[in-house]
């Protein structure tokens, strides 16, 4: 994947694998055995921006004023309308010393300046196709309306391997006078918007008039801060969601998601770095960027522990539960030396006065029209609301039933184990005799 055509029909580059995205030498494992390296961990681009300037031998073209002013690329002439009217900020074509970049201490940095509708574009020398996610680690000196970064996938022809114009060219409105030139494509726009913190995901399909743009999004930090993006794209949507760096707290739950106008999944696709001032800014934003990555769906691996996870509805694992209103039951329903210990009467008892017993099961219904709370206490005697501090509480719906049996337990009773029926969830005001009736079982 990724082969390059030159002019005359020949193959002129092979771009495949991971660093650098050239095919890599095989290496000699410790047995002695020849062990081809086609790609790290699913890594398919991969830039840390190391050295001194940007890597345009085999990682990027550096495109000044966007493709409408750059007639060839790489020996091959554009057939396609011009693409933008940004003013060149370099001397056209594929340049490395491209005056608004500049590499250091394993970052980019792109300074956008203050030249209305000025445009720059990185695209990436490696094509894909399929399921992509990408990871971008960066932050902006300033929020400005008037500046515009894009970052994701557009579409190319698969023999020249040139970004296809749209001649519909649409717009969308996060940036009103900020053309979408492409076929298909699909990425994150951040800082189209003076908030500091907003994303927004952005997708455009089969030379569709309409680019959509998903719900804005609300990073953890703002932009200010250098922050981690991912963008996951798939057949059906495109999510965007945001993280702190070097941390193993959960993503951000604001993401933003577009599910019309998804790229057409059968196409060739390059990565797309697109810096663009909508109108004048009022000031020059220095853009960071630390790091880019794409894989091969990663996060089509499921995690259920690690840091990496987040709670994003969208990408919840749906689980049907049948008669959710008995509660969640395991498959055991009987256990030796559990002892059932009823309640019928009274709003308050003991299910037993001795130390070390632990709860195992509970089958509980509610005859009351509103919720009630039975409060689980680790003491000998009744328990006793506003008072005594329960150890577990369990809700039962109005009018309805609960329980769960399990082979696990909960809590060890030091003490005993006692329970009362309350009216709230914190246990500090009791119910009535009979408003709960049911089984608790320990052992």
């Amino acid at each position: 994947m990724g082969s390059k055509s030159g002019v005359d029909g020949t193959l002129d580059v092979t771009l495949t694998g991971a660093a650098g995205n050239v095919t890599p030498t095989p290496y000699l494992s410790p047995d002695g055995r020849v062990v081809p390296v086609v790609s790290g961990m699913g890594v398919l681009f991969s830039d840390g921006f190391g050295g001194s300037a940007v890597d345009t031998a085999v990682r990027w073209d550096v495109l000044d004023g966007g493709l409408g002013a750059n007639p060839t690329l790489h020996g091959k002439t554009l057939t396609q309308s011009a693409i933008g009217s940004g003013v060149a900020m370099g001397t056209g074509g594929n340049v490395a010393a491209n005056t608004a970049l500049s590499v250091s201490a394993s970052a980019l940095t792109v300074t956008m300046g203050t030249t209305a509708s000025a445009e720059l574009w990185l695209l990436g020398q490696q094509a894909f196709a399929g399921t992509e996610d990408l990871t971008v680690i960066l932050s902006k000196s300033a929020a400005l309306a008037a500046n515009s970064i894009w970052a994701g996938l557009v579409e190319v022809d698969p023999v020249t391997l040139i970004p296809i114009y749209n001649a519909n060219t649409p717009s969308y409105t996060q940036g009103s006078a900020c053309p979408f030139y492409f076929t298909n494509a699909g990425g994150v726009e951040l800082g189209m918007t003076a908030a500091t913190t907003a994303f927004a995901s952005v997708a455009v399909e089969d030379s569709s008039s309409v680019a959509q743009i998903g719900s804005v999004g609300t990073a953890i930090a703002a932009l200010t801060t250098t922050s981690e993006f991912l963008v996951e794209f798939h057949a059906e949507d495109i999510i965007t969601s945001n993280a702190t760096i070097d941390s193993a707290s959960a993503k951000g739950t604001t993401v933003s998601r577009v599910s019309s106008q998804c790229p057409n999944d059968g196409k060739v696709y390059k990565l797309l770095l697109r810096f663009r001032n909508i109108g004048t800014p009022g000031g020059s934003t220095t853009v960071t960027i630390q790091r880019l990555i794409v894989v091969d769906s990663q996060e089509l691996r499921v995690e259920v522990a690690s840091g990496r996870g987040d709670s994003n509805g969208q990408k919840a694992v749906a689980v049907n539960v049948a008669n959710a209103s008995l509660g969640v039951r395991c498959s055991i329903t009987n256990f030796a030396g559990v002892t059932p210990s009823r309640i019928t009467t009274g709003a308050s008892g003991v299910v037993t006065a001795a130390a070390g017993h632990v709860l195992y099961s509970y089958d509980l219904y509610n005859t009351q029209a509103s919720v009630r709370f039975l409060q689980i206490y680790n003491k000998a005697t009744a328990g006793v609301p506003g008072t005594d501090t329960p150890v577990k509480m369990i809700p039962i719906p109005a009018t309805s039933r609960a329980a769960l049996t399990t082979d696990i337990g909960w809590y060890n009773f030091a003490t005993g184990m006692s329970w009362a029926i309350t009216t709230d969830a914190p246990g500090a005001t009791a119910g009535a005799t009979g408003d709960v009736v049911g089984t608790l079982g320990y052992a």
